[in-house]
């Protein structure tokens, strides 16, 4: 039973993490996208 508890903490904390460096690299593409704008539509 431990173990399954561990797991699912586990599973959690790794879930959090993928969701974290989602919206990272979303924020990341944002900044990127907003920054070269100017230079495709002058």
């Amino acid at each position: 039973m431990p173990l399954g508890i561990h797991t699912d903490r586990h599973g959690e904390a790794l879930l959090r993490l993928k969701l974290g460096s989602a919206m990272l690299s979303l924020v990341i593409c944002t900044s990127l996208i907003l920054s070269l704008a100017p230079r495709l539509w002058p």
